[in-house]
């Protein structure tokens, strides 16, 4: 081999560190961002999908205004065997990062085990039952409902100074853990709770419970329904002329309830994350977002909107590197995100500051508490 061949051969194998060194440098090799998504897209609960979607179309947007490309594969599921289907082809044919969101508690519960045996990161837009708390693999935006509904007991004792109580609940974990820790801290505070009545998670026809809860004569009733069919609830109390104050969750916030019951939903109470008062990111994101979809944002939308954001940030610093992810996570301490302050405790929820509505001539309205 003469000395001009041994230069070339210096200069490649010169080059190709070079090469793999700089490669190094840049961290986990990326192939982008895969995010699969569980909401229902059919049904009752329809319109409340559809606004996650929406809030996450309006993240992928912002983040492809920033250089950052991310896929969101959704699936139509609510319900605990469809979820099951949705999960399994998420996982071993459409081969996601992670599950960036699940709106039904009912399907969410039953995939725990499956996230926990792929190792692969769950995070959950809906609040979260006492089942969802403490698992390795699972992170939420939204909070427990144990302190939800702890704060909702509290404030139907303290603020509206209510004796006794009814509560019209979903069959569940969702309803069941609201049904809880709303009797315990109401109970706690010197209430009664009179009655509770179990609804099937598709009903829309409340009046036999309704009829029920009126012959009890309750101070107030706490009812844990979504969309129309809590539209129709309404209704149907007004219909029956039941008198008792009517209390939902953040959940609730939502311009479907008052489409549906019009002046019935007149005096009904909720519990709200909403920025109080509301930055110019959340001014900005209701903004746009109804310039982009022809509605007002709401509490799912946002929720969508700050996983995204949350999820990409994770795999910009880890790529696909799932302890890092969960440390990044974990790290999220006071983030003003369009849904709210979000800090991520140790059970893996979302902690936010809440505040109480009310709506007053076709509007919720912030009340003081």
């Amino acid at each position: 081999m003469n000395k001009s061949h041994l230069v070339v051969g210096a200069v490649v194998i010169i080059l190709a560190a070079v090469i793999l060194g700089f490669q190094l440098s840049q961290g986990p090799k990326k192939e982008g961002l895969r995010v699969g998504v569980l909401i229902p897209l059919s049904g009752n609960f329809a319109v409340l999908g559809e606004r996650v979607r929406n809030g996450f179309e309006l993240a992928k947007e912002d983040l492809a205004a920033r250089g950052s490309i991310v896929e969101v594969i959704y699936e139509d599921a609510c319900q605990p065997k469809d979820a099951l289907s949705a999960i399994t082809k998420l996982i071993e044919s459409d081969r996601i990062t992670l599950l960036g969101g699940s709106f039904c508690v009912a399907g969410f519960v039953p995939v725990i085990d499956l996230l926990e045996k792929h190792q692969l990161i769950g995070v959950n837009l809906a609040p979260n039952p006492d089942s969802v708390l403490g698992h390795t693999y699972v992170v939420s935006t939204n909070t427990s409902i144990k302190l939800k509904a702890t704060e909702l007991g509290t404030f139907a004792a303290n603020t509206l100074r209510a004796k006794t109580a009814a509560i019209l609940y979903y069959n569940t974990p969702l309803g069941e853990d609201y049904r809880k820790h709303f009797s315990t801290a109401f109970e706690e505070r010197g209430g009664e709770v009179l009655l509770e009545q179990v609804t099937l998670i598709d009903a829309s026809d409340f009046r036999t419970e309704l009829t029920k809860i009126k012959e009890k004569n309750p101070d107030v009733i706490f009812v844990v329904q979504l969309a129309k069919p809590l539209g129709n609830l309404l209704k149907q109390a007004d219909e029956l002329g039941i008198e008792a104050r009517i209390l939902g969750n953040s959940q609730n916030e939502d311009p479907s309830v008052i489409e549906i019951a019009g002046a019935s939903a007149e005096g009904f109470y909720i519990s709200s994350d909403e920025p109080l008062p509301p930055s110019e990111d959340v001014l900005d994101f209701n903004r746009r977002y109804k310039e982009r979809f022809g509605q007002e944002a709401d509490v799912f939308a946002r929720n969508a909107y700050d996983g995204l954001m949350l999820e990409s940030a994770a795999y910009d610093r880890c790529a696909d590197e799932t302890d890092c992810m969960l440390e990044f996570f974990h790290s999220v301490k006071n983030y003003d995100g369009v849904s709210g302050s979000i800090s991520i405790e140790t059970d893996g929820t979302a902690y936010k500051p809440t505040s109480f509505k009310v709506i007053r001539n076709g509007a919720f309205v912030s009340i003081d508490r």
